[in-house]
This record gives structure tokens, C-alpha cells and sequence, in this order.
């Protein structure tokens, strides 16, 4: 997925908020989001950041956090440039956080979500030109996927439907 430079990300090197749902079938070397130089990914069960290919070390801020696979989790990368690190959260818990000015990049490259190398599914990918307060995020956290419910809702009438042929 990509999403180009628009009037609406004018102001992404400032701050912002990046919110999505992901589900892993595999934890390694994986890319979750590319904006220029800059990658968020993957590997080995934990978050990772690099610029132009120069991994960005991690201050663990959840000791031994690793990333389910086969089911979705709520990812939200918050950034401000006063504060100049991204903190990582998973599933409304920080696990993470990279102390980096993101001056360097180029503003009029688009957002790439996944690559050829992604092994699993992203939803309810969210992009905003603000860093959220971490109460919002637990809200939108809260808040079930339209994915999700949809297969509750089938599995439930399959459910019925076997009971009904089994009587």
C-alpha cells in the first residue's frame, strides 16, 4: 500500500501518529511501514527501525515483548519532534522507543505499507498529522475490527447451522 505526499501530511516530520492492526505469520525481517530512508519492521519477534539501512538501536521499555503470530495486533507509532524519539506501542502497551530526529527525510516521498517481504495481513491502517494522546489510542484499541466482527457474525451462523443439521 502506499500512500502519497498530500497537503493532509504536510506536516509529518513534526508529528504524527501511525495506527494499524496486523496479523504475522512469520516475525522475522519483516517491513511494516517505509517513508524515504526511513523502515519500520520486524525481526525476530521484536520492532525495528533503520535509516538508510542503518539499524537504529531500541531502548526496550517492556522487557521481553514479543509479537504474536496468527493473530491480529494493534500497532500505533507515535512520533513528535520536541520530544525526538518514536515510542511503539502494542496493543496500547509501550514496548519500545527509538530516539530519532526525522528532519532528514524527504517529505514528498510517499508512505509504503508492507513490501514483497511482508508475510501476513495489515487493517484499519490510521495516519494522523498529530501525536495522539495514549487515551485515544486505548479507544480506538477498544474498538472492534469491522474484520473481526464480521467473522464472529459468520462463524456464529455456522455454528447455528450445524446445530440446526445435527438435530
Amino acid at each position: 500500500i502506499s500512500i502519497n505526499n498530500s497537503s493532509s501530511l504536510q506536516h509529518i516530520l513534526d508529528k504524527f501518529t501511525i495506527e494499524l492492526w496486523i496479523k504475522l505469520k512469520d516475525s522475522n525481517d519483516l517491513n511494516i511501514f517505509t517513508k524515504d530512508a526511513l523502515s519500520f519492521g520486524v525481526n525476530k519477534g521484536q520492532f525495528t527501525m533503520s535509516f538508510h539501512g542503518q539499524e537504529i538501536p531500541a531502548e526496550v521499555l517492556k522487557e521481553n515483548y514479543t509479537l504474536p503470530l496468527d493473530k491480529f495486533i494493534h500497532v500505533a507509532f507515535l512520533y513528535q519532534k520536541t520530544f525526538q524519539n518514536i515510542i511503539v506501542l502494542l496493543n496500547c502497551v509501550e514496548v519500545t522507543k527509538f530516539n530519532f530526529l526525522l528532519s532528514a527525510l524527504e517529505i514528498n516521498t510517499p508512505i509504503i505499507f508492507g513490501n514483497e517481504k511482508f508475510d501476513g495481513e495489515m487493517t484499519e491502517i490510521r495516519i494522523w498529522n498529530q501525536r495522539l494522546p495514549i487515551e485515544y489510542i486505548k479507544e480506538n484499541y477498544k474498538t472492534p475490527l469491522p474484520i473481526l466482527a464480521e467473522n464472529k457474525k459468520k462463524m456464529k451462523r455456522l455454528k447455528n447451522v450445524q446445530l440446526k443439521t445435527s438435530i
